[in-house]
């Protein structure tokens, strides 16, 4: 591991804390100006969603809340 590397994961806690991390799950609301053009009008697409990321192996997955859809990556 690089000099500044080990410095930013010692100060987040340190590599043995984030092995223990077995996913993360973040909810957000991804909004703006642009948005409605990038997705041809559909400005609420993302306005609720709930992202899953399995730290183990690759694996995201994004639940759109309110519309019982569920993309897989």
């Amino acid at each position: 591991m690089n000099e500044l590397l080990e410095s930013a994961v010692t100060a987040h806690g340190g590599l043995d804390r984030w092995s223990k991390v077995k996913s993360i799950t973040v909810d957000a609301s991804i909004t703006g100006v642009v948005w409605p053009v990038k997705v041809k009008g559909q400005a609420d697409a993302l306005k609720q969603v709930r992202f899953e990321v399995d730290t183990t192996r690759q694996l995201l997955t994004m639940e759109y809340v309110g519309h019982d859809k569920v993309s897989v990556f």
